[in-house]
């Protein structure tokens, strides 16, 4: 009864806490997912985001315009698209449109910095790859975005841009492990840069990375054409949980985690270590077993001498279990061996159940039951204290 209780206020407790952390989860998702917030958004004016590059562009000359909605596309006045860390993914109908407007002459700049979206460079034969080791720093290698002369770009990156030989102009990295890559699509062109970094308010305070982006623009527009900034894929949406691995990782976690703590509260008992598999059967056996109640107890003992046998030996396999002793020894060398593990009122208690469970004198009905009680409580709760004590004196 006492495993049984226990379960379940375990179980209420795991219910609650994985409410809480489902909570702040889904609120600390809220929170970062604001365009003031997210990496790569025209509106974050913190080191992640982009409102210095944006600012630039204004002071050039040019227009900035933002896609804020799903149902925003680029157009025919648009010269450049950029799309810095999404977090999203993007539906056929839209990619369609991006390609449709690449290959009419669009300039499409894409700084990923992990492997999802997978569709968005997919749609132009790219993809993003994990590098071994991180890259802080590259050099660029042609002359279309390295004149005036660059230098050395700041570039942080894990990633590369996944791409086969001969089919992108590599302006950063090699041909195995590419960091930036351009590649023609009709009448347009489209930049893929495995990290957002250069762009960001914090990356573009080096020399290399202002020049770089400063060189990408004029090289792909001229001033007074309008800028266009994707601020609809910097949210997450809720489909995440049930979509992606690190979803699918937080609801089998859950899962695990309950049917840890199911499996624990069940095989284990409280106040109990694991025991032995040769010892399982028999431990299992003496815990299942319906208990033998005092009111049950003459009709199952013909005697008072083995009604004391009886809970005396359930007393010594209980404590022997839960003190690591051996329940063989005989009762003076078993009292002996809890003097390390028990306090002075317990051992006391011990004491008086070990001298009155002797035949001689016999006991009277009221005196076994208040034996048996004792016995009982010592067993099962271990609430023995101030009113057994108190017996013990009396008695």
């Amino acid at each position: 009864m006492q495993i049984r209780q226990r379960f379940y206020v375990d179980l209420v407790g795991i219910i609650i806490v994985l409410v809480i952390l489902t909570l702040v989860i889904m609120g600390t998702l809220v929170w970062f997912n604001t365009p003031e917030q997210a990496r790569g958004s025209i509106y974050n004016t913190g080191p992640n985001g982009v409102s210095r590059f944006a600012d630039w562009l204004r002071d050039e000359g040019y227009t900035i315009r933002v896609l804020a909605t799903e149902t925003e596309r680029p157009g025919s006045g648009d010269g450049i698209l950029f799309i810095l860390a999404p977090r999203s993914g993007f539906t056929n109908r839209q990619l369609f449109s991006l390609d449709n407007w690449v290959q009419s002459g669009g300039t499409l700049v894409i700084a990923q910095e992990n492997g999802q979206p997978a569709n968005l460079p997919g749609r132009f034969s790219a993809g993003i790859g994990r590098l071994w080791l991180p890259v802080r720093s590259a050099d660029l290698a042609l002359p279309l975005l390295n004149w005036p002369p660059v230098g050395e770009a700041a570039i942080n990156t894990t990633h590369y841009v996944k791409s086969a030989c001969g089919e992108a102009a590599i302006h950063m990295g090699d041909c195995q492990r590419p960091l930036l890559a351009a590649f023609g699509r009709g009448q347009g062109r489209v930049f893929i840069m495995a990290t957002a970094y250069p762009f960001t308010n914090q990356g573009i305070e080096d020399f290399g990375n202002a020049q770089l982006i400063e060189n990408l623009t004029l090289a792909t527009a001229v001033s007074g054409q309008r800028i266009v900034f994707d601020e609809f894929h910097h949210a997450i949406p809720l489909s995440w949980l049930w979509t992606t691995p690190t979803g699918w990782a937080m609801w089998l976690g859950a899962v695990a985690l309950i049917g840890f703590f199911i499996w624990h509260n069940t095989f284990i008992p409280t106040g109990r270590a694991a025991t032995p598999t040769s010892q399982k059967r028999r431990l299992v056996a003496e815990t299942t077993a319906p208990a033998i109640t005092l009111a049950q107890a003459p009709r199952q003992f013909a005697t008072n001498e083995s009604i004391k046998i009886h809970y005396w030996q359930r007393l010594k396999r209980t404590l022997a279990r839960r003190h690591g002793v051996d329940p063989a020894q005989a009762d003076r060398d078993f009292i002996e061996s809890l003097k390390p593990h028990m306090d002075e009122a317990d051992l006391g208690t011990i004491v008086y159940l070990a001298a009155h469970k002797n035949p001689f004198p016999p006991m009277t009905a009221s005196e076994l039951k208040q034996w048996v009680a004792i016995a009982i409580n010592l067993s099962d709760s271990h609430i023995l204290t101030r009113e057994i004590y108190e017996y013990q004196k009396t008695a």
